[in-house]
């Protein structure tokens, strides 16, 4: 996703384009990363729309559609067309009763997933706090990793949490581990991916959010197979890596559809619909910032809250009042461009009304806020032609 976000802005440089252009290609390089690593099309379009994309437009949308679709195509040209888990079969869809034990499993994520970001970002101003040069914390994160790495092949026979993890997720979904390792596996790989990054190495969030989902999903699945009746762990852990993406970034469709496109499993939706959804909300409620976001916000960004269009706000001119009405107080007042910023604020304070719309004629030039006109004048403006 990197990679592809800094060549859609290099290229954006290239070609001088305007900065919304500019948005635009970080937007489609950055999801063209996503769908052709994980073979996921629409998931990485989804994650454009939900995380990268500062509008959702023709004009925004197309060109990331066409990243996307087009990087899948070169990817699956490249490695075949297959999905990035070969999961057993399940064609059995999931009971009602069970449905309650994917609520509980949304929440366990929620919680894993504020553990996560906090264990990140503590990581990293742990690093910084203390050890003044980059190298040397660098140097310090990865032996403390190799120690951690060695010590696990050495107990286990298998390093299990280095890279991506994708093999121990596949044995987890094929075996059946004790829970207590699935446990120590989830703690571990929280371990190594706060040390990787907050010693300053490289790497992402994606993956290990995945690898530490499934071991929560299949905890839960396991607990619910004993408790109540023999079920299969596989939508448990499905539902636990879409809920644990779900909850660290923030993209709720993103994780719903990438999980059904990397497993090219359709029974487990519902449940996998579920636990992201819970999973999501708990999170917003602990933890308002998502692990992307948390570094803008701690940068002083200000980062919205929802991406919407708010047409209910949204009024055509001829709403305005430009006379005084028996039912209530004007809420603007008329102006010409021949008149003096004086007259109108005079007219605006005379009225009780805070803005004025500017026409020529038939023709509506704009409006001027009570603040604004003040502003201008204090800046020893006289007439709007100034």
């Amino acid at each position: 996703m990197q990679i592809g976000a800094a060549l859609g802005s290099w290229s954006g440089g290239l070609t001088h384009a305007s900065r919304w252009q500019r948005a635009t290609l970080v937007a489609a390089g950055g999801s063209a990363g996503i769908a052709a690593t994980f073979n996921t099309p629409l998931g990485g379009l989804l994650f454009a729309v939900e995380i990268l994309l500062h509008e959702v437009s023709v004009r925004t949308l197309v060109p990331v559609a066409l990243a996307t679709t087009t990087a899948t195509w070169v990817g699956q040209g490249l490695f075949g067309n297959v999905p990035a888990f070969p999961i057993p079969a399940t064609t059995e869809p999931v009971g009602l009763e069970t449905l309650p034990a994917f609520v509980v499993l949304g929440a366990v994520t929620a919680v894993a997933s504020a553990l996560f970001i906090r264990t990140l970002y503590g990581a990293e101003d742990l690093f910084d706090g203390r050890i003044p040069s980059p190298y040397l914390r660098h140097i310090l994160g990865m032996l403390i990793l190799g120690a951690l790495f060695t010590t696990l092949h050495e107990g286990s026979g298998h390093y299990y949490v280095q890279g991506v993890g994708y093999a121990a997720i596949v044995d987890v979904l094929t075996s059946a581990p004790s829970v207590g390792f699935l446990l120590l596996l989830f703690v571990l790989k929280l371990l190594a991916t706060a040390l990787t990054l907050g010693s300053g190495g490289s790497g992402g969030v994606f993956s290990p959010s995945l690898f530490m989902g499934a071991m929560l999903g299949a905890v839960v699945g396991i607990a619910m197979s004993a408790l109540v009746a023999e079920v299969s762990i596989v939508p448990f852990v499905l539902a636990g890596m879409a809920g644990m993406i779900a909850g660290t970034t923030g993209a709720v469709l993103t994780a719903i559809v990438m999980m059904f496109e990397m497993t090219l499993q359709y029974s487990p939706v519902l449940p996998m619909a579920l636990t992201a959804t819970v999973s999501y909300g708990l999170r917003r409620a602990m933890l308002a910032d998502s692990i992307h976001t948390t570094k803008l916000s701690r940068r002083g960004h200000v980062m919205p809250e929802a991406l919407q269009a708010n047409a209910y706000l949204l009024h055509h001119i001829s709403d305005l009042k430009l006379s005084p009405a028996e039912d209530g107080p004007v809420n603007a007042v008329p102006a010409t461009p021949t008149d003096t910023l004086f007259d109108v604020l005079g007219r605006l304070q005379r009225a009780g009304a805070s803005a004025a719309v500017v026409t020529d004629g038939d023709a509506v030039l704009g409006a001027v806020t009570k603040a604004d006109l003040a502003e201008a004048i204090a800046e020893g403006m006289e007439m709007f032609e100034d």
